[in-house]
């Protein structure tokens, strides 16, 4: 293979990984986080959280555009868990209509894996094995969109404005001319005393 010719490496062509990723591994490190939601996590995922660790997106104006949930991290299966319950309890408030699919634990349901400022929200959607799960976004307009594409093949869609589903604003024109200023930063975890 030639370099940039997988999703993930075109990624990182785009906004490169950190020199030093927080969080990002070794592979093996994903049962846990597995054995915590009761299911197998997609490739698609560890193999971003291997390259990047735990950060964020972002671009000159906005330090938070987007998050990938790392199941590396000692946090993820709460953050998870903790989003869908909150998701949970927002249907049972709102109705079927506000979030049209079941949320995990129920199976095929929405599992949240990342987030982006103004309330947007990154899900799979858990039918069939996990390599085959469709991303399905929530925009800052609360509309349901699906995509049938792994983590590094839907960000680079995103980034790049070949895909238009972040809302508010961020349309695929904004994207594509903010495509050279997005960056990704690690996270900066605290010392534990």
């Amino acid at each position: 293979m030639t370099p940039g010719s997988t999703p993930l490496e075109r990624l990182q062509l785009l906004a490169p990984a950190p020199k030093e990723p927080v969080e990002n591994g070794p592979p093996a490190l994903r049962r846990p986080a597995e054995a915590g939601l009761g299911l197998s996590l997609p490739e698609g995922i560890i193999e971003f959280a291997t390259v990047y660790g735990s950060g964020s997106f972002r671009t000159h104006e906005w330090s938070g555009l987007l998050q990938i949930y790392n199941p590396f991290s000692p946090v993820f299966v709460s953050r998870v868990t903790d989003l869908a319950q909150a998701c949970r309890d927002l249907k049972r408030a709102e109705g079927d209509g506000y979030i049209p699919y079941q949320i995990y634990p129920d199976k095929p349901g929405l599992l949240p894996f990342g987030s982006g400022e103004g309330e947007r929200l990154l899900f799979w959607l858990t039918e069939g094995p996990p390599d085959a799960w469709p991303i399905v976004v929530s925009p800052a307009d609360r509309s349901f969109l699906r995509f049938d594409l792994s983590i590094p093949a839907f960000l680079l869609k995103l980034f790049t404005g070949e895909i238009d589903c972040w809302g508010a604003g961020h349309d695929s024109a904004w994207f594509k001319s903010h495509t050279s200023e997005i960056t990704f930063r690690p996270i900066k975890r605290r010392a534990r005393s």
